[in-house]
């Protein structure tokens, strides 16, 4: 296992919020670290970020290898995901969401977009959270599009400067720009068909959902419980909002009322081999 430099600032994120929070963070001199939490294959400088501990310290790995490093404040800005598509309707006006995996298992609140159909954790205007050490920017917020989370990146980094007692001169932009809304159609729950598979990774159909909520299921955590969906290797990044529709229409009652998946760590694959040096490194 390799242990990186403690830094004062990570950022966890390369898209338009990550690079932007990255500029400014060296222009003020930041001690900063960037996990652009790639598919960790080999190609770039991938990172997959499976555990943040409270006091900072990350867990990733790189080119199948263990990493560790501590950091003072993080910036969370890994983007978004591909929307779930169950029908064969288009996504029109809306493929994305955001990806909350990190913020989940955090424990950070969340908050369901009735319009743009999709979980977000709450924040406030420079990305400060319930966690004082966590930071958000960019789609996580749920507020998309580029220059939004251009503003968003900077603005977090000037929000960690102060926190860390930089100097950092006058202020920027004061008010933020217009983020996209997206509009996509409502999901047709009533109209798929029961062999339709919601979950890919564990094969879980929207007939089963259905049969859950017929026999009482509340919310998409007793239905992982029961079913398996969001239980598999993508850990409920594709199929997330889709059980939750499916859900909620089989119920009759909103969305926000069933809830999102519950995210325990390593939030992204990682080998027992890799654990396994963690371990070492603990029994000293």
């Amino acid at each position: 296992m390799s242990q990186i430099k403690d830094a004062a600032l990570a950022i966890i994120g390369a898209g338009h919020a990550g690079r932007a929070a990255a500029d400014l963070a060296r222009e003020l001199a930041i001690e900063t670290v960037v996990l652009d939490q790639g598919h960790g294959n080999g190609s770039g400088n991938g990172a997959l970020v499976w555990l943040i501990h409270g006091d900072g310290t990350i867990c990733f790995s790189r080119d199948d290898t263990a990493h560790e490093l501590t950091a003072q404040c993080i910036i969370l800005a890994p983007g978004a995901l591909d929307r779930p598509r169950l029908d064969e309707a288009p996504v029109a006006g809306g493929a994305e969401v955001p990806d909350i995996q990190i913020t989940s298992a955090l424990g950070l609140e969340h908050g369901w977009d009735p319009i743009q159909r999709f979980w977000y954790p709450m924040c406030g205007e420079a990305g400060g959270t319930s966690l004082e050490r966590i930071f958000l920017a960019g789609a996580v917020t749920g507020r998309l599009g580029q220059a939004i989370a251009v503003w968003q990146g900077r603005r977090a980094v000037r929000a960690v400067a102060e926190k860390l007692g930089h100097d950092i001169g006058e202020g920027e932009q004061s008010e933020p720009p217009p983020a996209e809304l997206q509009t996509p159609p409502s999901l047709d729950a009533a109209r798929l068909n029961n062999e339709q598979i919601v979950c890919d990774c564990e094969g879980t159909t929207v007939g089963e959902i259905r049969r859950l909520a017929a026999l009482g299921c509340d919310d998409v955590n007793q239905a992982k419980a029961f079913a398996r969906p969001g239980a598999g290797e993508c850990q409920g990044r594709r199929c997330a909002v889709a059980v939750a529709e499916v859900l909620a229409a089989a119920r009759g009652v909103a969305v926000a009322e069933v809830g999102y998946f519950r995210q325990r760590w390593p939030t992204s694959p990682v080998s027992l081999d890799q654990l396994a040096l963690f371990q070492e490194l603990d029994d000293g």
